[in-house]
């Protein structure tokens, strides 16, 4: 028993001592305290002695955080790893408080000795979450559209401990998650009201602690970390969901207002987006309204009682009001209308007023709605903190809005993210027009046409006004275009046009420049007209006269400067500064998730195919059409079964098949989640072209090339032009070049490319340095494999080495004995060459298997597990490469007595590597780590028992031997 349990221990020893990607993550992100910063750490590791373990702290935020729960949910739930992680509970701060997480519930049950199986049963937990229910309805305002979720937890078994003098203690655990958000000043609150009456039921079982004791304190109170799902104490048992309820509001029956519909709980953790709802720093549960009643319950986290303020600068920077004096809808609705008063006489903020008149025609499914009424709040609070009393405005469209929680809304704004990456005036901009297009098909008034217009009339009046001036015929211009143009850079005069679902790169601005001639020439052209129209009609002693025959010669006037080229190239330089956004760049591409089709967007993250949206900044394509799998099923079920039998020729062991398919739908999503680079290997016409081929006409833009000299040779120095490294910004797949013969690979280069998080720099021909992360997998499809000098973990981890064993020829060209059933059977098939053409470059096959790679691609959100195939095959490539032990087997020998210095291998190693390999060794270093590996470590005296065999040596015992 001893044995098995020693065995057990070094299986596991050698599995976490091994550089996983999550392991290497958590190096990166331990936590270093500094005193002077306030910044804590947000996880930390147990200690676990039996699984060499160590403890640690980490800080982990952001994106970084996305990135370590796709790595944690690989490494303990695909790989069946063991973990001891906790996460720090979301905190109050002294500037945010309303910074809140779910509603976490810590109970520890003790029951007598004698104790032998678990007495919680089902009727408990249902009757203990009601109670809950129950108790919330005090805190909160609820929704019939806002239906939030409840996990319950429990340890495979109950827990029987053992004392030194015989005596046991049986304890029993169940962990919940409410996913909604709360502050932990209402949490206590509501543990206290939970207490008055949960004893009553579990009065029916034996308990030896009182409730106090049971519901543990310092998790409701936020000060102690939250155990990671997954993860679990050394020496316990980890917890599992085992209850998964969804609830429902209906105001139909106040008694019993609460649904609880039981989902299935098995499979739901096997989805690392699910995965992530049951953290304890998920952020995007079900926010509720405060009641009145409680919204002043706001106690921060070490006790003291806050009032936050709530006083606002909405109408002017000079003049502040407190948003608790507004008791009425009217007194909000006279100052919303100051507010858009005031920023109308702005001419250069048009933004503001513009934004509020957009978000008032927003249908009404976007103040009813919680969610959407949430992103509209959102999308005002980023563009500009003077939005807020247009979001009361807006909110009051509900019958639900009532004055007295525009205190609890101001809470909520304040604590809204703000950045590129959030909701912007262009979403609300969007949302008004795709509604009112809808509406104008029908029949109905385009609303959103007439705030357009009238806004464009406003500016177009301005511009008369001032005889047209450069800024405001600029202004005009960007006016009726900013949603379809963006100038990227000011010095390289380089545009992008919104067209088809995407952003597309337009040369110096040429359609935009165009307009300026055709349609902003129309408006003024109408103006000039209807100005003539209105002189014919009036009699020339009318005062007015003179006014209107002015008003016809300065838009005439206008009219020849919008179509002289000198007023235009003017007119444009000044448009190049309003259309200017100087982070473009940075937001073009970065979204993983979203995949563009001629058709429309896939969005993975929410599992749906949609129109793009400028907010996208999508600049790729696949260039092919997205085909709903259930067509597929019903239409396209001959040419599914087509690639089913080539995928079946291609990959004939199951496992790797299977595994074939996971691997290319992980190319949909980007990020190159797993770190890997890929090497599809195989000698003459084995297939591996062909899938190739068919990714890249699947891929389309996805699809880019990265040459085979940035692999082998050094980082290119910066500031030289590197277009081709630009060419795979935003790509999610690499094809490299195949390599020549004894090419070595530089593997800090192919680290830096799979790693994903370090930037890489290009630079276009003559355009501007932009530096990003690579989005992209490496692909090589070689015959000749690349040579790899470094033997680290580090390095040998990211390479799986992916065998092509089947072969495709002519019928002639094998023998004429075999048949076709024994061609088949080596896998060996007969080629047909029409398939280039008639399936491939028609896009008939890549459009199909794109749609059953995102069937795939939308469960394992780009994760993949190695088969065994390809585990072994890298295995033994890296066996292949490894130059230093054979020159340990070739040229170090046992001899008892003997040594080896350090100055021997000094002089012998490089010598016998150039003559074997005809190129410059290693660092002598990596020898002397892998001597010390295999002959234990260097001393004063060197390495024991052994000796250097030299080829004289060799010489002599050949000479030796023939007498």
């Amino acid at each position: 028993m001893k044995l098995v349990i020693y065995i057990i221990h070094i299986y596991y020893s050698t599995q976490m001592s091994r550089s996983s990607p999550l392991q290497q993550f958590l190096k990166e992100h331990t936590y270093k305290k500094d005193k002077d910063s306030r910044i804590q750490h947000t996880h930390t590791r147990i200690r676990d002695d039996k699984y060499s373990v160590k403890g640690g702290a980490y800080y982990i935020v952001g994106a970084d955080l996305d990135k370590f729960y796709r790595l944690y949910h690989e490494h303990v739930f695909l790989n069946g790893n063991k973990e001891f992680l906790t996460e720090s509970q979301i905190q109050s701060t002294k500037t945010d408080v309303n910074v809140f997480g779910p509603i976490l519930l810590d109970f520890d049950f003790k029951h007598p000795q004698g104790t032998t199986k678990r007495l919680i049963n089902e009727e408990h937990i249902i009757s203990l979450v009601s109670l809950y229910l129950e108790k919330l309805q005090k805190y909160f305002e609820f929704s019939e559209d806002a239906p939030f979720p409840i996990y319950v937890m429990q340890k495979p078994n109950i827990n029987i401990i053992t004392n030194s003098d015989g005596t046991q203690k049986i304890k029993d655990g169940l962990h919940i998650v409410i996913g909604l958000q709360m502050s932990h000043a209402h949490q206590i609150a509501l543990r206290e009201d939970v207490k008055k009456d949960v004893a009553l039921l579990f009065d029916d079982i034996p308990l030896d602690n009182e409730w106090d004791d049971i519901l543990d304190m310092s998790i409701t109170s936020g000060s102690t970390n939250w155990m990671v799902y997954g993860s679990c104490k050394p020496g316990n048992e980890v917890y599992r969901l085992t209850k998964l309820y969804n609830v429902f509001y209906s105001s139909e029956n106040p008694s019993d207002p609460f649904g609880i519909q039981t989902e299935d709980h098995e499979s739901f953790t096997n989805n690392v987006e699910n995965f992530t709802k049951m953290s304890a720093q998920y952020e995007k549960h079900v926010r509720l309204i405060l009641k009145e009643s409680v919204a002043s319950m706001l106690i921060s986290d070490t006790g003291s009682k806050r009032r936050p303020n709530n006083n606002i600068r909405v109408i002017d920077d000079d003049e502040v009001i407190s948003i608790q004096n507004i008791c009425t809808k009217e007194q909000l609705f006279n100052l919303v209308n100051r507010l858009v008063e005031r920023e109308k006489a702005k001419y250069n903020n048009y933004i503001v007023k513009e934004t509020h008149d957009y978000t008032m025609i927003l249908p009404d499914e976007y103040s009813e709605n919680y969610e959407l009424w949430l992103k509209t709040g959102m999308a005002l609070r980023n563009t500009s903190d003077k939005l807020f009393l247009t979001w009361m405005a807006f909110s009051a469209k509900s019958d639900k809005f009532s004055c007295s929680d525009i205190p609890t809304y101001y809470e909520k704004w304040r604590r809204f993210d703000t950045g590129l990456h959030c909701l912007s005036s262009r979403s609300i901009t969007y949302w008004a027009k795709q509604h009112w297009d809808e509406v104008s098909k029908s029949g109905g008034v385009n609303e959103y046409k007439k705030i357009r217009d009238s806004s464009l009339d406003h500016y177009i009046d301005q511009s008369i006004k001032n005889k047209g001036q450069d800024y405001d015929l600029a202004m005009v211009l960007y006016i009726w275009f900013k949603d379809n143009y963006v100038n990227v850079s000011y010095n390289k005069n380089i545009w992008y046009e919104y067209n088809g679902h995407r952003w597309v790169e337009l040369e110096a601005g040429v359609n935009l420049l165009k307009n300026l001639s055709e349609e902003i020439h129309n408006i003024y052209q109408v103006r000039m007209f209807d100005s003539v129209n209105t002189m014919q009609v009036t009699d020339r002693d009318e005062p007015e006269y003179k006014a209107i025959e002015k008003k016809v010669l300065d838009l005439t006037n206008l009219c020849q400067r919008l179509r002289s080229h000198t007023h235009k190239a003017n007119i444009f330089k000044e448009a190049k500064l309003l259309f200017y956004d100087k982070d473009f760049y940075k937001r073009m591409d970065t979204n993983d998730y979203l995949l563009c089709f001629k058709n429309g967007v896939y969005d993975f993250k929410n599992k749906e195919f949609r129109n793009g949206h400028p907010e996208d900044y999508i600049t790729k394509s696949t260039n092919i059409d997205y085909i709903p799998y259930n067509d597929v099923l019903s239409h396209h079920s001959e040419v599914k079964r087509e690639l089913e039998i080539f995928m079946e020729q291609l990959y004939s062991d199951k496992d790797l098949r299977t595994f074939m398919w996971a691997l290319l739908s992980t190319f949909l999503i980007g990020g190159n989640i797993n770190q890997k680079m890929y090497m599809f290997i195989g000698k003459g016409s084995n297939g591996k072209s062909m899938i190739t081929s068919i990714l890249q006409n699947m891929m389309g833009e996805y699809c880019g090339q990265l040459v085979e000299s940035y692999l082998v040779n050094k980082r290119q120095g910066i500031g030289s032009a590197t277009p081709e490294i630009m060419s795979l910004m935003g790509t999610r797949l690499a094809i490299v070049n195949e390599p020549s013969k004894n090419q070595t690979i530089n593997d800090g280069v192919m680290k830096e490319l799979t790693g994903g998080t370090d930037m890489i720099t290009g630079r276009k021909l003559y355009g501007d340095t932009v530096s990003f992360i690579p989005k992209f997998t490496p692909m090589v499809c070689t015959n000749n494999l690349y040579q790899v000098n470094s033997n680290d973990n580090g390095t040998w981890r990211r390479i799986n080495k992916i065998d092509h064993t089947s072969s495709f020829k002519e019928l002639k060209d094998y023998n004429a004995s075999d048949s076709p059933d024994d061609i088949k059977g080596f896998n060996m098939f007969v080629v047909d060459k029409s398939i280039e053409d008639s399936k491939i470059k028609s896009k008939i096959w890549p459009r199909i298997m794109m749609s059953m790679l995102v069937e795939l691609a939308k469960e394992n959100m780009g994760i993949i597990v190695p088969c065994d195939a390809v585990i072994a095959s890298s295995d033994a490539y890296r066996q292949q490469e490894d130059h230093l032990s054979a020159f340990i087997t070739e040229r170090v020998v046992a001899n008892e007595g003997k040594k080896v210095k350090k100055g021997e291998l000094q002089t012998e190693f490089p010598l016998w590597y150039r003559d074997t390999y005809g190129k410059r060794p290693p660092k002598i270093t990596e020898l002397y780590d892998a001597m010390d590996a295999k002959f234990g470590k260097y001393t004063n005296r060197g390495w024991k028992n052994v000796t250097i065999q030299y080829e004289d040596d060799e010489e002599d015992e050949a000479e030796m031997g023939a007498f």
